[in-house]
């Protein structure tokens, strides 16, 4: 796994996330679109919401209810410049990680550059900087 380094911060905007297992149930909601393929969903059985990729989900019924086609848990880390990471996988414009101190977690794409090694000279595209300060 490659090592990433944390160059923005990202506060997890919920500790509480929604857990699902394959054939849980959930209510099929809007779209993010920011970043698109993330729906928001009611898990059936614990009331709980948040985002779930929409490639784990079913198509919805004319109820709006999907099948969950993995197991998914939406615990985003809240980390700060500076932090190490490990990439485990990405989805979405989000990275699975892992920190140093075994925390793991999502965290969004733009918030991490790859690190090359002690200066971490990263090439980063003026858009992709523009776009994120526009967001914070």
């Amino acid at each position: 796994m490659k090592q990433y380094k944390v160059v923005y911060p990202h506060l997890s905007n919920y500790p509480d996330p929604i857990v699902l297992a394959i054939g849980d149930v959930v209510i099929y909601g809007r779209e993010d679109t920011e970043f698109p393929n993330w729906i928001f969903c009611e898990a059936i059985h614990s009331k709980k919401r948040g985002w779930v990729p929409k490639q784990i989900l079913s198509k919805p019924t004319e109820e709006n209810k999907a099948t969950v086609l993995a197991h998914y848990s939406a615990y985003e880390l809240t980390v700060t410049p500076g932090m190490l990471v490990e990439k485990e996988f990405e989805l979405n414009e989000w990275s699975f990680v892992h920190t140093t101190h075994g925390e793991k977690g999502w965290v969004p794409n733009r918030v991490l550059v790859i690190r090359l090694g002690e200066n971490d000279h990263i090439k980063r595209s003026k858009r992709e900087v523009r776009t994120y300060d526009n967001n914070v």
